[in-house]
């Protein structure tokens, strides 16, 4: 199945209908653990049964709810893609399986709604940049956050200098070598502009001299990194280019979080902001929540969530990102004032 994309995960935020089903369980790459998988992944179902059942489904419903995700036990091709963990989401209306590029815990959820608590890495206060991989013989974009990347399907894209003038030869005149490289790279970024309409993210330009600086010649794009990736991105995996990618615009994301939590210190007693669960769910519910910190699940932590918490950071964490706004999931024993949830509010 697919990575978890932008897109997908506003459908998860959306109403469903009761019962949702949400089951999380890690992968592994190699070794024996390879085919735990679908023993897993057993397990999980018959957890998920019993709990639909207890929700007041007879078993044929419950079946049928599940039989989607049942079907994957004997999806061979599926297993085969492994990443560091799965989801699998499954209601009366939706079914979706994901390979995630993080670490999850095994659990089965059964609610109102379905659980992306667990996916907030991916989401985390919108870290979302771009890498543009660009030599002669190869355009690719990338779209990043601090622990996924995926490589962007381009249409209408002149994906060499080849393809982008044409039949026209290159000369062996560096000033007639610079006159079509800039014009290779304005066929580029034109070809872009829908790609990159109304975003505000980072752009990482990856490439060999003399192309990224032709390219911040060429584009309209405002907001390119000031530093860029330094030889040709052709020998590079996707991982590679996110983690060079990610040490440029990093220091960027950790200062915005830095100051959500300056912020919430210096609020918390004045009424616009909260670090208790009663009063941010429905301020969360309502579009009041800027920035939400949750604590994640650091079992061994003290200030972790408990079972009852669960559900109400659930929500709160669902009800911020419905309504625009930003979510971070950190370690408890980081939390802003301590607690499982802090929240800095809109008014």
């Amino acid at each position: 199945m697919d990575p978890l994309l932008r897109e997908d995960f506003e459908s998860l935020l959306a109403d469903h209908g009761s019962p949702c089903v949400s089951l999380f369980l890690p992968t592994y790459r190699a070794g024996v653990e390879t085919r735990q998988g679908p023993v897993r992944l057993r397990s999980l179902l018959r957890e998920a049964q019993e709990r639909l059942l207890g929700h007041g489904l007879l078993p044929a419903e419950a079946g049928s709810l599940l039989a989607p995700a049942k079907n994957l036990l004997e999806d061979k091709e599926f297993w085969r893609h492994n990443a560091e963990g799965v989801a699998i989401f499954c209601s009366a209306d939706l079914f979706h399986a994901y390979h995630l590029p993080i670490r999850v815990k095994e659990r089965a959820v059964v609610g109102r709604r379905f659980a992306i608590k667990p996916l907030l890495p991916l989401t985390s206060g919108d870290a979302t940049f771009y890498i543009l991989a660009l030599s002669r013989n190869q355009v690719r974009l990338l779209e990043a956050r601090e622990r996924s990347v995926r490589e962007v399907e381009l249409k209408g894209v002149p994906h060499s200098l080849a393809e982008a003038l044409g039949d026209q030869k290159e000369t062996e005149s560096l000033h007639d070598e610079k006159t079509e490289l800039l014009r290779f790279c304005r066929r580029v970024d034109t070809s872009l502009r829908p790609y990159l309409r109304g975003r505000t993210a980072p752009l990482v330009i990856a490439g060999a001299a003399p192309l990224p600086g032709i390219y911040r010649e060429a584009s309209a794009y405002p907001y390119l990194a000031d530093e860029e990736i330094a030889g040709n991105p052709e020998h590079l995996t996707l991982g590679e280019l996110h983690d060079l990618a990610w040490h440029i615009v990093g220091p960027h994301f950790n200062q915005e979080k830095k100051s959500a939590e300056e912020r919430f210190r210096e609020l918390i007693g004045t009424g616009k902001a909260s670090g208790n669960l009663a009063e941010v769910v429905p301020a969360a519910r309502g579009g009041r929540v800027d920035v939400l910190f949750v604590a994640g699940d650091e079992t061994d932590a003290p200030n972790g969530p408990n079972a009852t918490d669960e559900e109400l950071l659930e929500a709160a964490a669902c009800f911020t990102l419905r309504n625009g706004g930003t979510t971070y999931e950190v370690n408890p024993s980081e939390m802003p004032g301590g607690g499982p949830v802090a929240a800095v509010f809109r008014y």
